[in-house]
């Protein structure tokens, strides 16, 4: 006779390997179906055994039925929650005189936890995102509150040896005191290697929200922030949502950390 919680769960494995025709096009299945695959071989025969052992052959038809009909809805996308497109996405600098700002509004020096964060002996810094290691020809450049462009290949950098990373300029404690907000440019001054600046989703109710701009034609747009990007049926889509350039104030500690707290 075959063992009812063996024949629940392998029930269990076939939903999760059905479940892969209902993927997304242009996402890959397999991560999802491992992944089912190892909450099934692991929890439900804890929970069946359980189930028959407290309350008899009804409570664990009842828990049978439940994580089969929960295994079904799943795997075909019904109850699902939507998940926001272009979590994460990046503006590319090619032509001279491409240029993004964002405007980083510092707390008020009444802030408790600003004061404290100041008082401590941490180094500043305006860290710049980009995807990959920006090319020494790019001629891209990071200034804030007019002051001299600074190559960014002339700062340090943190990250990905070969991909995702920041930029770190270094900023005076004394202007943080004194001044509300850092107004950060980063600007293409040359012909060379485009450089790609990365940013993502913003929530709209945060202080500072909507403090990123894209210089476009002369003018300081806040659309448009990002390179084009393709939907699933591969139609170009536009910036739908609020979002801002990952160019953020950092607090260093004396080993490089950036455990001082971080304002955008």
């Amino acid at each position: 006779m075959i063992d009812p919680v063996r024949l629940v769960t392998a029930l269990g494995v076939a939903i999760a390997l059905l479940g892969t025709v209902f993927t997304s096009a242009g996402v890959v299945p397999w991560p999802r179906f491992w992944a089912a695959v190892f909450f099934v071989l692991l929890f439900w025969p804890i929970g069946l055994h359980l189930a028959a052992r407290l309350g008899g052959r009804r409570a664990f038809s009842g828990l049978a039925a439940i994580l089969v009909l929960g295994s079904i809805a799943q795997q075909s996308g019904f109850g699902t929650m939507p998940l926001p497109q272009r979590v994460r996405w990046s503006v590319t600098l090619m032509a001279p005189g491409d240029a993004i700002r964002q405007r980083i509004a510092l707390p008020p020096p009444s802030d408790r936890l600003w004061k404290n964060a100041l008082s401590h002996p941490y180094r500043p810094g305006i860290t710049v995102c980009t995807w990959e290691p920006v090319a020494p020809d790019s001629g891209v450049t990071v200034s804030f509150n007019g002051t001299q462009p600074v190559a960014l290949t002339a700062l340090p950098r943190f990250g990905d040896a070969g991909g995702w990373g920041w930029y770190v300029l270094d900023v005076p404690v004394a202007l943080l005191r004194q001044e509300p907000v850092l107004d950060v440019v980063i600007r293409k001054d040359g012909v060379g290697s485009p450089v790609r600046i990365c940013g993502g989703r913003d929530d709209p109710r945060r202080r500072g929200a909507g403090d990123s701009s894209r210089l476009v034609n002369g003018e300081w747009l806040a659309t448009s922030l990002s390179d084009p990007f393709l939907s699933s049926t591969g139609a170009s889509m536009e910036n739908e949502f609020p979002g801002r350039y990952y160019v953020e104030l950092r607090l260093f500690d004396a080993e490089g950390h950036a455990s001082g707290g971080i304002w955008y």
